[in-house]
């Protein structure tokens, strides 16, 4: 008895079957280059589920990279530059985009423009 079968197997009995089975075929011209098709569909089957395990893309990475893209341009942004220079409660918010705007000036400002 087998976990696949009902009834038990002679092991002989199944060789002698294969035998008049492998003496009864006949093969065709083409049977060497279908074959090798076959192989190479499998082969490349297989190389594609390998590709496939390696390139899964996660979740986590995902996020961790919108996260590092994200705090760049956070650090970059008015809500992070007047964090850090924790502004009072009084100073007018015109008064701190103004501030961040000469604070974000990539060349040097010429003050002696400005009377005050």
């Amino acid at each position: 008895m087998t976990p696949f079968t009902n009834g038990a197997n002679n092991e002989g009995q199944v060789a002698a079957c294969l035998l008049l089975l492998c003496l009864a075929l006949r093969t065709v011209a083409t049977l060497p280059d279908d074959l090798q098709d076959v192989l190479d569909a499998q082969h490349a089957d297989t190389s594609e589920r390998a590709d496939q395990a390696v390139r899964r893309i996660l979740l986590r990475d995902i996020v961790e990279r919108v996260h590092q893209a994200n705090a760049l341009a956070y650090e970059l942004s008015f809500d992070s530059w007047c964090c850090q220079k924790k502004f009072a409660s009084t100073t007018k918010l015109n008064v701190q985009r103004l501030l961040y705007f000469i604070n974000a000036q990539t060349c040097k400002v010429d003050f002696s423009r400005f009377p005050n």
